[in-house]
């Protein structure tokens, strides 16, 4: 069972991916963090065709991967902000449906933060 709070909470709006691999490897980037202690909140904002199930199987890769969708695109700021009020972490990442993260990402940034709480 989940807890109710994470540290790091990333946040992806998703709309009809340029690159289908692409979104995989951003989603895999995620999972790769030597940082564990994460939530990845993918919201859908309208997909069509076949990128609509393709983000519902990303969002099946892993546990702390939750999802929302919308049946109609409001653009990213809708997204972002949805993801936001479902947000448990403590700090909240950006990423994009074909952003790459470092392996230490999370890692590093969490240390920054925690050192510099202002």
């Amino acid at each position: 069972m989940m807890s109710d709070s994470v540290s790091i909470s990333v946040i992806m709006g998703v709309y009809n991916p340029a690159s289908h691999r692409r979104l995989f490897e951003a989603i895999e980037s995620i999972l790769q963090q030597t940082y564990t202690d994460w939530e990845l909140l993918l919201y859908d904002d309208g997909s069509t065709g076949t990128s609509e199930s393709l983000i519902r199987r990303a969002a099946r890769l892993d546990k702390r991967i939750r999802y929302w969708h919308s049946k109609e695109n409001c653009g990213l700021a809708h997204a972002l902000n949805a993801c936001l009020r479902h947000a448990r972490g403590g700090y909240i990442a950006r990423m994009d449906d074909d952003d790459l993260s470092k392996p230490h990402r999370f890692e590093k940034q969490a240390a920054f933060l925690d050192a510099h709480p202002s």
